[in-house]
């Protein structure tokens, strides 16, 4: 599984190229590449990348999208040169092991599990669909396994759409606490979704915990 930073990328090129047997390899990417979106609608894998649309993101975002970008282009390359490459676009994901990272879902839920207030600092109308950590590694197993002459791409994600705020309401109300937050009547948007069809349809998977039912099972671990 490679996740590098472009300055690494060359050298590690060159190892790569040395080795007589050639490997499988799976690129962790991300659906930032995508760009950011008014709409909501989903992202295919065959959305047209547009460098203009990524250059909209601000400060670490855009950094990090271009790296993945060009890390794309770079591994591409490489299946060209026999090797069996697969790229997973990663959208957003839940569970006990990413509630150290500082990722709203992750806010929520701790605050959530610590009595606290959930407080949202996003003025945006902020939506998302969130990934169980188990089916997320059950997916990039799955697409390691299938690489082939062609460097297939999947997005990695689920397609159980909700809307910060109001799924933050829904979830006070459950734990008697309070939801601060700054978009009462937001005019921006910041929407987030994967298509995942091809990665169901090719590849047979699917998404065994839904993040409305399975939450309150984290909250109480």
């Amino acid at each position: 599984n490679i996740n590098l930073e472009k300055k690494n990328f060359f050298h590690f090129k060159k190892l790569l190229l040395k080795i007589k047997t050639k490997p499988k390899i799976l690129l962790s990417s991300s659906g930032s590449v995508y760009g950011p979106t008014l709409k909501f609608k989903t992202f295919e894998e065959t959305s047209k990348i547009n460098i203009r649309k990524i250059n909209l993101y601000k400060n670490y975002k855009k950094k990090y999208s271009i790296n993945k970008l060009f890390l794309e282009k770079e591994f591409k390359k490489l299946s060209k040169k026999g090797f069996k490459v697969s790229i997973a676009r990663c959208f957003t994901f839940y569970g006990i092991n990413i509630l150290k990272y500082n990722y709203a879902i992750s806010n929520i839920i701790n605050s959530l599990k610590n009595g606290k207030s959930i407080k949202l600092i996003d003025k945006s109308l902020v939506v998302r669909s969130y990934l169980h950590e188990e089916d997320m590694a059950k997916w990039l197993y799955k697409i390691s396994e299938f690489p082939k002459n062609k460097c297939e791409i999947f997005n990695v994600g689920s397609d159980e759409n909700i809307e910060l705020v109001n799924f933050s309401k829904q979830l006070s109300k459950k734990y008697k606490t309070k939801v601060l937050f700054y978009n009462k009547r937001a005019k921006n948007k910041d929407i987030y979704l994967p298509n995942i069809n091809k990665a169901k349809k090719l590849l047979k998977l699917k998404i065994t915990k839904k993040i409305k039912n399975n939450i309150h099972s984290i909250i109480k671990h």
